[in-house]
């Protein structure tokens, strides 16, 4: 699925940051490298963020959770996790952790 197999040193690499980074704020286009954590910095909503498996989390539920829209807002200094192929912001800046 959206889970991508490593070797112990290529996770560990990836876990450091050598997949590199974007910085994204509004108005930036969509960031379509595969990302596997956002940092915000300053409080933040999303126009879409697509998962690896297909589901747009921005949009409709996941396998188990509810879905989010463009209101829900995540506060500075939060990091999510996870698996996504395209990141759009709505409001405020994050940074993006590529992998």
């Amino acid at each position: 699925m959206g889970t991508r197999n490593f070797t112990v040193q290529e996770g560990i690499n990836v876990g450091l940051g050598a997949g590199g980074s974007s910085y994204m704020v509004v108005g930036t286009t969509a960031v379509t490298l595969r990302t596997i954590a956002i940092t915000v910095l300053t409080a933040c909503k999303f126009t879409s963020l697509i998962s690896a498996s297909g589901n747009s989390a921005a949009t409709s539920a996941g396998a188990s959770g509810d879905g989010m829209d463009s209101d829900v807002e995540f506060p500075a200094g939060v990091t999510i996790y996870g698996d996504w192929t395209s990141v759009n912001v709505a409001a405020g800046a994050v940074i993006l952790y590529h992998g």
